[in-house]
């Protein structure tokens, strides 16, 4: 048997992330964070082989494939936090809201051919 392999493979991964807080008086005080992300990948792959005879070196079969996929992935998060302290020591009220998003889209192609030949 003989074969050939040829693959390759890309990722890229961004990501990034950001807080603030702002202290809005003596007694409240705001907090947002917020991350998101974006990655991307890309593999291709080329496949051939081939099978002979030993004993008299005709081809049995061939087979070739080949694939390709494309993937793109985002995700987004974002906290937001208020809390108001009260003037008896130890009593505060706090209000906390989350926002996630996150998408995934992937394209795909395999393409596979085998021959077949006649053994004689």
């Amino acid at each position: 048997m003989n074969s050939i392999v040829d693959n390759f493979n890309s990722s890229q991964k961004h990501s990034v992330n950001f807080t603030f807080e702002s202290k809005l008086d003596s007694m409240n005080t705001l907090k947002l964070t917020t991350s998101g992300n974006l990655n991307f990948t890309k593999s291709n792959s080329n496949y051939y082989a081939e099978n002979i005879n030993d004993r008299n070196n005709n081809l049995i079969n061939k087979n070739s494939r080949k694939s390709n996929n494309d993937m793109n992935q985002s995700a987004y998060n974002a906290n937001l936090l208020w809390m108001h302290k009260f003037k008896k020591e130890f009593r505060t009220f706090s209000v906390n809201t989350s926002f996630n998003n996150s998408k995934s889209n992937s394209d795909g192609l395999l393409y596979s051919k085998i021959d077949f030949s006649k053994i004689t």
